[in-house]
């Protein structure tokens, strides 16, 4: 072959290689660094708004002398409170003591028999003493212990005996076994020395 026709070809492949090289050769400016403004926030038009707050659960207050506290089996009512007591032949508290007296009336809405009992009475202070029921009638008629049969109910005086400066807060009702304790507020001294069953 002529010198020319070599000439021609290495000159072609040459041009070629240059174009198919320059394909992916890609050139880029150098990019410059964002300046960070120094110029205050707008300021929002209107605050944030502060959190809703929770509902918090609130119980219900307890009930009081006139009122009933109920199970699903049982409603106490507490009739009236006697504090203090007059000393009565039958009942003289120790010195330093007072006799209290609350009458209460217990309810059956069960379907079947239950116990009732004083043992399951108990009065306490706002110093957390608890005091347990006496056995001996300071106010007629006394509530003791039985049986209620279906809607049955039964009313009576249940009497403590606690120190003079005792100040009372709460009588409770707690059966040992199947049934809700309820809890009466006696932290306002009641007078009623008419009240009777």
């Amino acid at each position: 072959m002529p010198r020319r026709i070599w000439g021609l070809i290495a000159t072609g492949w040459l041009v070629f290689m240059l174009i198919a090289c320059g394909e992916d050769t890609q050139t880029s400016t150098p990019t410059t660094a964002t300046a960070i403004s120094t110029a205050p926030l707008p300021t929002p038009t209107h605050p944030p708004s502060s959190p809703t707050p929770r509902p918090t659960a609130t119980s219900a207050p307890l009930p009081r002398v006139g009122e009933q506290g109920s199970t699903l089996t049982l409603i106490v009512t507490l009739n009236a409170e006697r504090d203090p007591v007059v000393t009565t032949a039958t009942a003289i508290p120790k010195l330093g003591d007072r006799l209290v007296a609350f009458d209460l009336t217990l309810a059956s809405t069960d379907y079947q028999a239950m116990i009732y009992s004083v043992t399951y009475v108990t009065l306490r202070d706002t110093e957390a003493h608890a005091y347990a029921p006496m056995f001996t009638s300071v106010v007629p008629p006394p509530l003791f212990s039985g049986s209620l049969e279906p809607r049955e109910s039964v009313r009576g005086w249940l009497s403590f005996a606690v120190p003079m400066d005792a100040k009372l807060a709460a009588l409770i009702y707690d059966p040992p076994i199947g049934r809700t304790r309820i809890t009466f507020d006696v932290t306002e001294r009641i007078a009623s020395p008419t009240a009777a069953p």
